[in-house]
């Protein structure tokens, strides 16, 4: 195991301890030990840098690329679901959107971190909530108030947790730039190519490759030309 990381063998049971042995102890450090998410993964990212700079490595053969993946809803309760369109299989779905930094740089590449996206559309759930407001009015007993009430509150969490995908994006290649990966370009689909994102690449001198939304006007020889 790495250094500051003990051997977890101990924690599995007596079966698999007797079977298994000291293979287990990545079993035992996941499942039972109490562990940083973040600081492991960052000591990976350490670990696949100082493979990648055993050989002469440059900023401009690298490569950060931002996309996002759906983790789609099992029969297993998970946390953050949204109903999003999945343009594989052509419909929505109950999801995890998790939006993802990959690094590139020639024939080296390897995963860097993840965001987990919480959706919310601002218009439906102020829909939803007039549909409420309006039932309330029609049937003003106690369950009904504290439904509105738990309702009210979940719109005020969620409001305050959501942020763009733009912003997301913009976030892990700040990060990435901040744990030293060597790369010049940054690519992305058209989800992304939105100003919060284009604005950080600018400001921190990056170049960039991204899809274009098909609803996006473009400036061609001083005119603005819809797509």
């Amino acid at each position: 195991m790495p250094n500051g990381f003990p051997s977890f063998a101990a924690c599995a049971p007596p079966a698999f301890r007797h079977v298994l042995g000291e293979s287990v102890c990545c079993w035992g450090y996941l499942t039972q030990a109490s562990w940083d998410e973040a600081d492991l993964n960052y000591r990976r990212v350490m670990l696949e840098l100082e493979r990648l700079r055993r050989r002469p490595v440059g900023a401009s053969a690298g490569r950060l690329i931002i996309d996002d993946t759906l983790a789609h809803h099992t029969k297993c309760g998970m946390a953050g679901l949204a109903y999003l369109l999945d343009h594989t299989i052509g419909r929505n779905v109950w999801a995890q959107d998790v939006i993802t930094s990959y690094y590139l740089n020639r024939s080296d590449q390897f995963p860097v971190d993840f965001r987990l996206y919480l959706q919310f559309n601002r218009k439906y759930e102020n829909a939803q909530l007039q549909k409420q407001a309006a039932r309330l009015r029609s049937r003003s007993d106690l369950p009904a108030y504290r439904q509105h009430l738990t309702t009210l509150v979940s719109y005020h969490f969620r409001q305050q947790a959501y942020r763009p995908k733009a912003e997301l994006a913009a976030e892990l290649v700040q990060q990435a730039l901040q744990w030293k990966l060597p790369f010049q370009v940054v690519l992305f689909d058209s989800w992304f190519l939105r100003w919060t994102l284009i604005s950080v690449l600018e400001r921190l001198h990056l170049d960039w490759v991204g899809g274009c939304p098909k609803n996006r006007k473009v400036l061609v020889q001083g005119s603005w030309c819809q797509l």
